[in-house]
């Protein structure tokens, strides 16, 4: 089976959420347990797929390939956003904390 990688993202740069499980995102909560969202990237949709586990006032989404089934692709920390965007996904590094 051949994986393609999925697109670049910048790490630490928050994007902003469009929507999560084919609707706009409401809470928080709605991020948690299996999940897919959508995060505006360079004014295109990417979709992520995964498990999400509450983290404090943060949900980390671990992004796997195959529709959210395969291996490990990166972390994403989705957060209520501070500014006009109701939440963000940042890609961070395994380790960080939210």
């Amino acid at each position: 089976m051949t994986f393609c990688p999925p697109r670049s993202v910048v790490s630490g740069e928050p994007y902003v959420v469009r929507q999560v499980r084919d609707r706009d995102p409401e809470r928080l909560d709605d991020f948690a347990g299996e999940t897919t969202f959508v995060v505006d990237l360079d004014d295109e949709g990417y979709r992520v797929c995964g498990p999400g586990v509450p983290a404090g006032e943060s949900v980390r989404v671990f992004e796997k390939s195959d529709e959210g089934a395969g291996k490990d692709v990166r972390v994403w920390l989705v957060r209520c956003a501070d500014t006009g965007a109701a939440f963000t996904a940042t890609p961070v590094a395994a380790g960080i904390r939210g």
